[in-house]
């Protein structure tokens, strides 16, 4: 049964006047919007998002000269290869100039190709894999189970719901501790 879903949808549909739009990058590899893959798909996280409202296209951004204007927000999801210069910095254009936002998944011995752009920000993605040493983490297929988080608005919804996150290969992203924005 699936009527609360259409519900719900419906409801967000009358209510937001404008859905937003988010762009997925391709041309790299990347996890697919379309593909129903388990394991580099990402046709049930669109559904999800579908749902709320939410429109998604997927761009290449060596065919194009920019963000396109009505992007909320571009995803950038394991690429494959590293991105070329002219993309990073029409990544970069789009942050600074659009005030845009990007979101970028990255998977652990990988190349991006994305490492100044990170740093004009102060992060550091480092190439390394986090693994959780306790046992009582880790879920039955491999994957690190979370289930506390710091308080902060985006984790507030997991807290408040005692909800779990299954997170498959991680690598950590921390500030930089040398840069000017810290």
């Amino acid at each position: 049964f699936k009527g609360e879903q259409v519900l719900t949808y419906a409801i967000l549909e009358v209510a937001q006047s404008d859905p937003q739009k988010l762009y997925f990058l391709t041309g790299h590899g990347e996890m697919r919007p379309e593909d129903v893959d388990g394991a580099r798909g990402l046709s049930r996280a669109v559904d999800f998002l579908k749902q709320r409202n939410y429109q998604w296209e997927t761009i290449d951004l060596m065919e194009r000269s920019g963000v396109p204007a009505d992007a909320d927000a571009l995803f950038v999801v394991s690429p494959d290869v590293p991105l070329l210069a002219e993309e990073v910095q029409i990544m970069r254009e789009y942050l600074d100039v659009a005030n845009g936002r990007v979101v970028v998944l990255l998977r652990p011995a990988r190349s991006h190709g994305m490492d100044e752009f990170f740093y004009v920000w102060g992060i550091l993605a480092d190439d390394m894999l986090v693994l959780e040493p306790s046992g009582e983490f880790i879920a039955a297929g491999g994957d690190m189970l979370v289930n506390r988080f710091g308080a902060h608005p985006i984790t507030r919804l997991l807290v408040e719901g005692e909800q779990r996150v299954l997170i498959g290969l991680s690598r950590p992203v921390r500030l930089d501790p040398g840069s000017a924005l810290n």
